[in-house]
């Protein structure tokens, strides 16, 4: 569906956006959107990446989080990282925006991205 409201776009102004913003996270992995954008070269920014804390308990995730002493918005947000998808995770906590920037020190092996994209 989003797929045909973003060609509907395109076709109309006859411009491809740079970016396109969408509500992604395990559970609603909008592969299918993303693999069009990234197709014609749109970047993809995931807002609400954590569920909006729904999924933080997340078993699969936070085993996932354990071995790499990180926790599941952690987890989450490495995930889209290594899928080529911007994530923007929203806290007001200081330690949360912390952890929330600190996923560069590792990563996901492929069972764990298709484990996580298969939610």
């Amino acid at each position: 569906m989003h797929c045909l409201r973003l060609q509907s776009l395109i076709q109309t102004v006859n411009v491809f956006p740079a970016m396109n913003q969408i509500k992604s996270r395990p559970q609603l992995s909008q592969r299918q959107l993303i693999d069009y954008c990234f197709q014609h070269n749109i970047r993809v920014t995931a807002y609400s990446p954590l569920g909006s804390g729904s999924l933080i308990g997340n078993p699969t995730l936070v085993d996932i989080g354990k071995k790499y002493e990180k926790s599941s918005a952690q987890v989450m947000i490495r995930w889209q990282i290594q899928r080529g998808v911007v994530a923007i995770p929203k806290s007001t906590k200081r330690d949360r925006l912390r952890d929330n920037i600190n996923v560069f020190d590792f990563s996901l092996t492929e069972q764990e991205m298709k484990t996580i994209e298969e939610m």
